[in-house]
């Protein structure tokens, strides 16, 4: 029997990782500069928005140590850029919420006004009423608007930082091959 055609024994690890459906293609992209390999990716339990990647790589690497540290400072950026990008629409709920909260208690308060025989308020009260439960879609978005053009550029940085992290884990598995 010939030495080419006899298989060597190759040990896997395994890693999963749940990640919000739009970071999917980040991570699947990425993780390929730290020696994974995807699987196979599957809906989250609970969360539809989320996904589930089931990634493999081989247990004997001569860099593994420094591929931990990178993908560490890999995981690091990619939860910083999903907090970033989450942090555009929390407040921007919030407010939303309050502006309607106010139409809700000025609904309220036209119908109070309303049964007591205050037809003037009613009047007053069901326009700026009608106005609190518009008023909070335009609110959203002026604030998630807002939100997102002051921190474009520290998500941009941490792509670049990101990528940087990728560019050597890839050079460093080059090298040691």
């Amino acid at each position: 029997m010939e030495e080419s055609s006899r298989r060597c024994y190759v040990g896997y690890e395994y890693k999963t990782v749940d990640a919000d459906r739009y970071m999917q293609d980040l991570y699947s992209d990425n993780y390929s500069c730290f020696g994974w390999e995807l699987e196979r990716v599957e809906p989250a339990a609970k969360a539809s928005d989320r996904v589930r990647m089931h990634f493999r790589r081989e247990r004997k690497m001569a860099c593994k140590p420094d591929l931990i540290r990178l993908q560490s400072q890999f995981d690091a950026h990619a939860a910083q850029i999903d907090k970033l990008e989450k942090s555009k629409t929390k407040m921007a709920t919030v407010y939303a919420f309050i502006v309607g909260a106010i139409g809700v208690a000025l609904l309220a308060g036209a119908i109070f006004s309303y049964l007591g025989g205050i037809y003037w308020a009613c009047a007053l009260l069901g326009v700026l009423s009608a106005a609190g439960f518009v008023l909070p879609y335009f609110c959203y978005i002026h604030k998630r608007n807002k939100k997102t053009r002051k921190v474009a550029g520290d998500i941009e940085s941490l792509f670049d930082m990101l990528y940087s992290v990728c560019d050597k884990a890839q050079s460093l598995i080059q090298c040691k091959l």
